[in-house]
């Protein structure tokens, strides 16, 4: 199964993760999931990512978005089949990915 399709199917019941990492011009590198369940096209209409046309291509089409804000932050969207450890704030500084 090609990844585009992979990304665009579903398994009742399969639970899937939007996996967030946000990486700042000092190296230091944040993560964090939220869970869904069923199918991408109606779970992301609930999204933040929504309201981004650049980002829901992305995620749609590749599975993956990133993005640079006016901080120099890099913010990247991933969907993924895995639970991660949530790394975030000052659990961050504490640990390196």
């Amino acid at each position: 199964m090609s990844k585009a399709s992979r990304i665009k199917h579903h398994t009742i019941g399969q639970v899937r993760y939007f996996t967030y990492y946000l990486e700042f011009p000092d190296g230091e590198r944040w993560q964090d999931q939220s869970p869904f369940v069923g199918n991408l096209g109606d779970v992301i209409k609930t999204t933040q990512f929504y309201k981004k046309p650049e980002v829901l291509r992305g995620l749609m089409m590749k599975g993956s978005a990133h993005w640079k804000d006016h901080n120099g932050v890099t913010h990247r969207v991933i969907i993924e089949d895995e639970a991660r450890p949530r790394i975030w704030g000052a659990q961050a500084s504490k640990r390196r990915f």
